[in-house]
């Protein structure tokens, strides 16, 4: 869609966009029901003690039916930034996050709902981010209005989109994999280490944040530059990005071995010293690591934003 829109070739992205939705509906309706059915093996798997695994159930098969809405804002938010527009997503994600945050206390505190409460307060403040951007899509961006025309079926145009998209869904699928093994591998230790590396992985999921977000920026603007024959602006995009992914790196890194009891404080009890050690543990060795994660979103995202969607 970034390509063609720096190509000025609105027909061809509406018809990619009105494609896309057939495959998200599609993936999405087979991984509801196949995640649902294999929710609990899934978590024995991964050794998911007998005392939490009831409520963690509980709280996967709430997600997994709000996948729905999980698909829609992340879609409807890459479109928003392939045509250039960054700040429209965060604003509505910043809404829910707010939203999601209320819920929580409202239907654990109030409404003693538990893990399932927060499950709850997830997918619905998912929903008002993707609505958000949907009404704002149809407000704002008269190019992308679909009309009959552009739902017609097209085996080609799919498989275009699934031969950049699939690539990147497995990058996060073996990612995400990754994490269920080192996570099962830790479950058998008990909940001391269960905590430690929970809390340590909410600090990093934020620093991860940025780089994430450094790879969605690159791969839109690497395809707009792309679609309107600006090599010279590809490079120096990347160029610039790496030297910021390498700024922001060394900044975390900084703050982790000097700051990071006191992030952690944040999640974890300063009592809890087994909890507190194991995370700090965790925390300080992943964090050398850094320069070479961000690196890894600047690249992958670049090549995709080319078009080269199964080298990464």
């Amino acid at each position: 869609i970034a390509q063609q829109f720096g190509a000025k070739r609105y027909d061809r992205m509406r018809h990619y966009l009105a494609q896309s939705i057939y495959l998200c509906v599609a993936f999405v309706v087979v991984m509801t029901i196949g995640l649902s059915i294999l929710n609990y093996p899934i978590l024995r798997m991964m050794n998911t003690p007998e005392t939490i695994i009831g409520e963690t159930g509980s709280y996967m098969a709430v997600i997994y039916a709000g996948l729905v809405v999980t698909a829609a804002y992340n879609a409807l938010a890459a479109v928003l930034r392939a045509l250039g527009d960054g700040k429209s997503p965060l604003y509505f994600l910043i809404i829910s996050a707010v939203l999601n945050i209320i819920m929580d206390i409202v239907f654990i505190v109030y409404f003693r709902m538990g893990v399932v409460g927060c499950g709850y307060a997830t997918v619905i403040a998912q929903a008002v981010s993707a609505l958000l951007c949907l009404l704002y899509i149809i407000k704002k961006f008269d190019i992308l209005r679909l009309h009959k025309p552009d739902f017609e079926p097209s085996a080609r145009s799919m498989g275009q989109l699934l031969a950049i998209g699939i690539p990147m869904g497995l990058q996060f699928s073996i990612t995400a994999i990754g994490t269920i093994i080192v996570q099962g591998a830790i479950n058998v230790f008990g909940s001391v280490y269960i905590a430690g590396f929970s809390a340590g992985g909410k600090i990093q999921n934020m620093v991860c944040t940025v780089f994430v977000a450094f790879g969605a920026t690159i791969a839109t603007f690497v395809g707009q530059n792309r679609g309107a024959g600006r090599m010279d602006r590809v490079k120096e995009g990347v160029k610039v990005t790496q030297i910021l992914i390498l700024i922001w790196s060394a900044l975390m890194m900084f703050a982790i071995h000097f700051f990071g009891k006191y992030l952690i404080m944040i999640f974890v009890d300063p009592a809890e010293t087994q909890v507190m050690e194991a995370a700090l543990t965790y925390f300080r060795m992943v964090s050398w690591c850094y320069p070479f994660l961000g690196s890894i979103f600047l690249y992958r995202n670049a090549l995709q934003g080319l078009g080269y969607g199964l080298v990464p």
